[in-house]
């Protein structure tokens, strides 16, 4: 922050305020500096805990008892908390290893089936040609056996001819 004084006021008047002006600035960053400190001090002690109170407050002739008492609960619920969290570990990993064999059967499964339709794919291409031979052939057959019953009704309307007309 900064405060200066102007130009419309008189010399002397000037130099007490600019005093007065760098009084105020001196306790302005003296009082900032003790803000640091006690948001430091605010802050370790938000962080670790009031220990000071605990230890200004216990009895002198149990210094650690109190203390005491309180790690070992800490321990024991930190012991608690790791045991819970390897067993849902242990449990997370069967899980895991079952879906994984699970996956594994489903692979083979879909492997066996993408062959047999393959299989079937190659089959049914195989059924067609033989089919469309077949086709060919019934066509070609019949178009024989549409000349040949041509040709015996040719054959037969000349027999008649010659034997009715010619004799």
């Amino acid at each position: 922050m900064r405060v200066s004084v102007d130009d419309s006021t008189s010399a002397s008047n000037r130099k007490a305020l600019m005093g007065k002006v760098k009084r105020i600035g001196k306790e302005l960053e003296a009082l900032g500096e003790e803000l640091k400190r006690e948001s430091v001090r605010l802050d370790r002690s938000e962080l670790f805990g009031s220990q000071t109170q605990q230890q200004n407050s216990s009895d002198p002739f149990d210094p650690f008892g109190a203390k005491l008492i309180d790690t070992m609960g800490s321990l024991n619920q930190t012991t608690s908390l790791l045991h819970s969290t390897q067993l849902l570990c242990s449990e997370t990993e069967a899980t895991g290893a079952h879906t994984l064999t699970t996956m594994g059967a489903q692979r083979e499964q879909l492997e066996n089936a993408n062959r047999n339709v393959s299989e079937t794919k190659t089959i049914a291409g195989q059924a067609k040609t033989v089919l469309r031979k077949m086709g060919r052939r019934a066509a070609m057959n019949k178009l024989f056996l549409y000349f040949v019953i041509l040709c015996l009704v040719a054959a037969n309307c000349a027999v008649i001819y010659y034997q009715f007309i010619k004799s």
